[in-house]
């Protein structure tokens, strides 16, 4: 942060007096903090008055950071700016004990008719000690304003609703790109984390999301879907999951047509990345080019001696064929599996994608061999086989009987850890007034194996509680916006799957 804040120069600059002042000697934070300080105002990068030490002991002290709040009055052309400590609901924290912390926070942004991004440099620090900050140089009503530039700060940024719109729309226009792709993706990550914890309606969020059709870079793609996918776990089994599906399906589609699904060697991380983010979505949304692509290939293996199935994407397209698949296919990759014919990168994906068989007896199957000795997996696998098998829709019950079931089975062959981390993969899914009463009677039922952990097993339940809050507060909401938009989604037929 501070490298933006004060200038890569500056902050150089103040690294290398720090170096030479205090070399072979012992040091504490206090010491870089003023050698930076002294660099910044030599340099004119840190306004006078302002001590960095002072600036950045909450940082260094306390956990967590803030959230921006950005009101604009579009009339007078001004802004309120306040801060709050980012945060779950306020119902959940305070069984926290929540904490009102408050930082010096370096604001950067630019607006519409600036484009002002090149420059990180802090145009002012937010002081905690004053509850607002008026801003007197905003744009113009139909113009909007967008904060910290190029990500520079450690902060989330919330704005007033019109200020989104103004955003959403730019985004779906032609210009999209004038916004650069770090504020493009920090844009969807702040509105749907925003949307997460009951600070910005979902629904305005949503419509950030929209652009997406026209997105090619990874990062943006990366920021939006990682959201989404909260989304998606929670609407299983729901009336909103085709409708949820078919809003990706019209997002993804333009990506599709120019995906190769042939990897090549001079192909950057970020473009790989892409490839196979979007293709792992296409299949999960039941993308006919995906199906096909995954059991064609995988059915190429089968019969051939070799394996045409391309290595950056074998993880989605195993899955997708196993998935598609019956138990032939199934002890086709497990025998892969035992016998390392595929590569050690692969089967680690090969392990995930066992998992995600539709047959509950294959499921229950595996999970039993994922704790029992000499069955041809790891105990260390055990974990990641129950987490394999509880992402599917099919496998969460599944998954979720089996731990009930059998906790001593468990804890004797992996261990109390493992135990509990299998719990906290279920817990992440479960979001039902019914689960949670299951789950607290499987505590009350193993307490004293789970006494060590016990610290851990409490923010399971504390992750329970809030996917039900997520859900009264969310649901109704999302799924509302996403039937109003129907008329724009695509392949029904293949998202009504399921």
């Amino acid at each position: 942060m501070l490298n933006h804040t004060l200038g890569q120069e500056t902050f150089l600059r103040g690294c290398g007096r720090y170096v030479r002042r205090h070399k072979f000697g012992s040091v504490d934070q206090l010491d870089l903090w003023e050698e930076l300080n002294a660099q910044a105002h030599e340099d004119g990068s840190l306004a006078p008055g302002l001590d960095l030490g002072r600036l950045m002991a909450g940082w260094t002290s306390r956990p967590g950071f803030p959230v921006i709040a950005v009101t604009r009055n579009y009339s007078a052309g001004n802004a309120i700016v306040t801060q709050a400590r980012f945060q779950r609901p306020l119902a959940v924290e305070e069984a926290r004990g929540g904490q009102t912390d408050v930082w010096w926070v370096p604001i950067t942004y630019t607006s519409q008719p600036e484009l002002g991004f090149s420059s990180t440099h802090s145009r002012l620090w937010v002081d905690p000690e004053h509850k607002q900050t008026n801003l007197t140089d905003m744009p113009g009503p139909e113009h909007w304003v967008i904060f910290n530039v190029q990500a520079a700060g450690m902060y989330r940024v919330n704005y007033d609703l019109k200020n989104w719109q103004l955003i959403s729309d730019f985004m779906r226009s032609d210009r999209y790109e004038d916004v650069p792709v770090l504020n493009r993706a920090l844009l969807l990550d702040d509105a749907l984390n925003l949307a997460g914890i009951g600070m910005l309606p979902y629904h305005v969020a949503l419509e950030v999301t929209s652009y997406l059709r026209r997105e090619s870079h990874y990062l943006p793609w990366k920021a939006a879907l990682g959201n989404l996918g909260y989304i998606g776990r929670m609407f299983r089994l729901t009336d909103a999951l085709a409708s949820y599906k078919r809003f990706i399906l019209y997002l993804i589609e333009p990506q599709l047509r120019n995906l190769n699904i042939d990897s090549h060697q001079n192909d950057s991380y970020l473009k790989t990345s892409h490839q196979k983010e979007i293709m792992r979505w296409a299949c999960l949304t039941g993308h006919p080019a995906c199906l096909h692509n995954a059991t064609t290939l995988f059915k190429t293996w089968m019969v051939g001696n070799f394996n045409p199935v391309p290595q950056s994407l074998s993880t989605v397209l195993y899955c997708t064929a196993i998935e598609q698949g019956g138990l032939e296919q199934w002890k086709f990759l497990w025998t892969q599996y035992k016998t390392s014919a595929i590569a050690v990168s692969e089967k680690k994906g090969a392990l995930k994608a066992l998992g995600c068989s539709q047959n509950t007896d294959i499921l229950e199957q595996y999970l039993r061999w994922s704790v029992q000795i000499g069955s041809g997996l790891k105990p260390g696998d055990s974990v990641a086989v129950f987490k394999a098998v509880a992402s599917t829709d099919t496998g969460f019950n599944v998954a979720k009987e089996f731990l009930i079931n059998n906790p001593d089975s468990i804890e004797k062959a992996v261990g109390p850890s493992r135990l509990v981390d299998m719990l906290k993969v279920i817990g992440t899914r479960m979001n039902q007034a019914a689960h949670l009463k299951q789950l607290e009677e499987f505590l009350s039922q193993n307490t004293q194996k789970l006494e060590p952990l016990r610290r851990t097993v409490s923010k399971v339940t504390e992750r329970v509680r809030y996917n039900i809050q997520w859900m009264e507060s969310n649901y109704k909401e999302i799924h509302s916006w996403l039937q109003e938009r129907e008329k724009n989604f695509h392949y029904r037929s293949n998202a009504d799957r399921g």
